[in-house]
């Protein structure tokens, strides 16, 4: 079921993307997403699964879980501020024993921390979509 405001979070996507001079078969190429998706998401076709939407957000430097909060209805439909104090208040820490992955090397590490993030983010997705049902 779409939410009120997906077209808010296309419409951040689309005028980022075109502050920055990048087409969206540029976004999915680097992003390593299929152009269906990217096009398909853009154009309201469908709204992505878990994985893409972070590749999409990583791409773009902001911050896990930041279109969700667009569609939503929760975030203003400017690009995130990368400084913006707020951001950092919204967020959510995940505390992990550094011990965990000392012997990770630091993009290792980068990998580890990006895919907690994203199995956080759709545990949180399926308790959204579970309330719906009711």
């Amino acid at each position: 079921m779409p939410r009120e405001h997906e077209d808010r979070a296309r419409a951040a996507v689309t005028t980022e993307l075109r502050r920055r001079g990048i087409t969206p078969r540029q976004l999915a190429l680097r992003a390593q997403l299929s152009t269906g998706t990217v096009n398909d998401f853009l154009n309201g076709v469908r709204w992505p699964r878990t994985g893409s939407l972070g590749k999409i957000e990583a791409f773009l430097g902001w911050p896990p879980g930041r279109l969700d909060e667009l569609a939503d209805g929760v975030a203003a439909d400017t690009a995130p501020d990368q400084d913006d104090d707020a951001a950092v208040l919204t967020g959510v820490l995940l505390d992990i024993d550094p011990g965990a992955f000392a012997d990770l090397d630091p993009a290792e590490q980068a990998e580890a921390v990006a895919a907690a993030k994203l199995t956080y983010l759709e545990r949180a997705r399926e308790i959204r979509r579970s309330r719906e049902r009711r």
